[in-house]
């Protein structure tokens, strides 16, 4: 199976930055591991934690991107070029081609049905929502690193306290 350039484009556009990472060290011909894809992203330069490449191997699958031939095997979708011309459709001797306050341009295409025109509209949302999703989840972690750092501060803070109180108790 394979996914059209727009959707394509669509998809990983709202993907995270070691996802698009983890996409390239994926590879197109053949299906790799998880434990070859994370040497390929060593030895690019980009290790990550296994659990964190698993992760986006998942993310990848779930949104098309990628497909799992066998368990835990990982190759990339491809992606086909789609040449799209626009055309103009006469209405009232007004072109439709040109955008209006009160119109929006037209999304049929000569040669592309308009179910076709419905799937990339479709892609498109879904592609919205997964980027509001991959937001909402970088939101989350930040969250989360930010209470791990928070908490490291009042640590360190309460150690300092410690300190202090038994240099003052030792004058």
């Amino acid at each position: 199976m394979s996914i059209s350039q727009s959707r394509f484009e669509a998809i990983f556009s709202g993907q995270s930055s070691v996802a698009k990472k983890v996409y390239d060290a994926v590879p197109i011909s053949e299906s790799w591991n998880v434990k070859r894809i994370t040497a390929e992203l060593i030895r690019q330069g980009t290790g990550q934690d296994p659990r964190t490449i698993a992760g986006c191997l998942d993310t990848l699958k779930r949104s098309g991107l990628i497909n799992e031939l066998l368990r835990g095997e990982f190759r990339r979708e491809s992606v086909k070029e789609v040449t799209v011309k626009k055309v103009e459709v006469e209405v009232n001797s007004k072109p439709v081609g040109v955008p209006t306050p009160e119109a929006p341009a037209p999304v049929l295409q000569p040669g592309v049905s308009p179910m076709d025109v419905l799937g990339h509209l479709a892609a498109r949302a879904a592609a919205l929502s997964q980027m509001a999703r991959n937001l909402c989840a970088d939101i989350e972690n930040a969250a989360v690193e930010i209470q791990q750092h928070v908490e490291s501060v009042e640590q360190d803070t309460q150690k300092f306290k410690q300190l202090q109180s038994l240099l003052k108790s030792m004058s």
